[in-house]
């Protein structure tokens, strides 16, 4: 009987597997097709937000807790249930107890005159006994067990959501980052790949000289060490394009399916003053999921504890059932049905410390989380802090670069006047061009760096993500009208 039901259980086993499986797949996990290489960063939010497994394995924990809510909810149900017990034996005419059943059920109200014996004429032979009952209870009164023991589900699922959502939010940092960085790089290869140019137009020019003795050795082998050293670095801002790609598809919750290479659209240059810094602090402190997340954790244990605290009182239920016992040996039968039916009242008395344990457990465990909590609320003024003050840093820079391209512009011109005078030679007014391009790389980085320590300063203070995915963490359909 025992590997029947084990072999039973095996075999649910499998079907519930094999009904799981094809659900994981049609979830939308597995990516096979790459987005448009031109998207732009907005798309590519959307995209990740629809892709990232990550993503995914957090909304399945929203789902389990939510689940867990039902759980806990099915405790104010009745619980009905059916059984069916068969088994042999060779007891005794004068074992009445086995005879009536009693080993079977307390609350059979059987008699050994009704039933008979289970032996036949006193013979001490095998005989089978078949017993199938339905009963049901249903919980009266249990002094909030239940109730605080559901207020802790649902709490647990609100911590989930904000975790969902942190994780969102983490999604769309990871993209903003890695779009803006492969955009620099792409910026970086034109503009080094002209400095190659005219470094080797440099180079040209100044060996023309040397063999013209107006240039000495040194100033040669110095040209030439340019041209290298501008073919190294252009060699290596294209390797990093590749790496950059592979960052954005990973970002983008894609491995083998990604695509070989993207082709970014320039993003608004944003300018606009930062607020100040005690204003984004609070916004931060205020609107951060993590910190949404740790005081619903919070509340959650204080909620199981109570649970937890009210095993100490008394559980009141009610129960029935109702039932029917076959001697298959003599064919003697208990009818028309055995029945029962009360009222039933649990109360601890010893526990041996177990609920007093837990209570201090789930105790601690608040505790601890209210710690987090502080170390949160620390760790987030830093974001904010260091988020705020490299922006400060990155506008002035991005402005200070702006008006140095324009100089070198004035600085190019003004070479390129000298030059058609006479006044200077091609060699310097090739310098010009290279200060230029130099110029114009700096601007692309700080641009780029004003880009990423904008999206960083928008997730410190937990500003950005609303606009993209709803309050349960669900990616909104259209960010811009939503």
């Amino acid at each position: 009987m025992i590997r029947r039901k084990i072999g039973k259980a095996l075999a649910g086993a499998t079907v519930l597997l094999m009904a799981v499986v094809p659900d994981v797949f049609a979830s939308g996990m597995v990516v096979t097709e790459a987005p448009n290489a031109n998207l732009t960063v907005e798309q590519a939010i959307i995209f990740g937000l629809h892709h990232h497994p990550r993503l995914f394995e957090y909304r399945h924990r929203v789902s389990a807790k939510k689940a867990r809510i039902g759980q806990a909810n099915a405790h104010f149900l009745p619980n009905i249930g059916a059984g069916a017990m068969f088994g042999t034996g060779n007891p005794g005419v004068n074992n009445r107890p086995y005879n009536n059943g009693y080993a079977y059920s307390p609350f059979m109200p059987l008699t050994y005159d009704r039933i008979g014996p289970v032996g036949s004429a006193g013979a001490n032979q095998t005989s089978s006994l078949f017993d199938a009952s339905i009963g049901a209870t249903q919980m009266l009164y249990d002094f909030g067990r239940y109730l605080h023991l559901t207020r802790s589900a649902e709490k647990n699922e609100h911590a989930a959501v904000a975790n969902l959502v942190t994780r969102d939010a983490w999604v769309i940092l990871q993209i903003r980052e890695a779009y803006a960085h492969l955009q620099l790089d792409n910026q970086l290869v034109i503009v080094y790949r002209k400095n190659r140019d005219q470094r080797a137009l440099v180079r040209d020019l100044t060996n023309s000289l040397y063999k013209a003795q107006y240039k000495s050795k040194l100033d040669d082998e110095f040209a030439q060490v340019d041209v290298l050293k501008a073919q190294a670095l252009l060699a290596s801002m294209k390797y990093d394009v590749r790496t950059r790609v592979a960052r954005l598809n990973q970002a983008l919750g894609l491995g083998a399916g990604g695509a070989k290479n993207y082709f970014p659209t320039p993003v608004q240059e944003d300018l606009s003053p930062v607020p100040p810094l005690p204003n984004l602090v609070k916004i931060a402190l205020d609107d951060r999921p993590e910190m949404h997340s740790v005081k619903s954790t919070v509340g959650a244990l204080k909620e199981y504890a109570s649970s937890v605290q009210a095993s100490h009182y008394p559980y009141l239920s009610a129960f029935g059932s109702f039932g029917t016992m076959n001697q298959l040996t003599n064919g003697a039968a208990y009818t028309p049905g055995w029945w029962s039916g009360g009222a039933m009242m649990n109360v601890p008395i010893y526990t041996g410390g177990m609920i007093r344990s837990r209570v201090e457990a789930n105790r601690q465990k608040a505790l601890a989380e209210t710690e987090k909590l502080r170390d949160l609320d620390h760790r987030i003024r830093y974001e904010v802090v260091s988020a705020h003050e490299r922006v400060l840093t990155d506008l002035y820079n991005v402005k200070a670069y702006t008006s140095a391209v324009k100089e070198a512009r004035l600085g190019l011109r003004l070479a390129q006047a000298k030059y058609e005078s006479n006044l200077i030679s091609i060699v310097k007014l090739t310098l010009a061009e290279v200060y230029l391009l130099n110029t114009r790389a700096d601007l692309a980085k700080s641009q780029y760096q004003l880009a990423v320590d904008r999206a960083a300063l928008e997730f410190a203070t937990g500003t950005d993500y609303p606009r993209w995915v709803k309050a349960d963490g669900t990616p909104r359909k259209n960010p811009r009208l939503d």
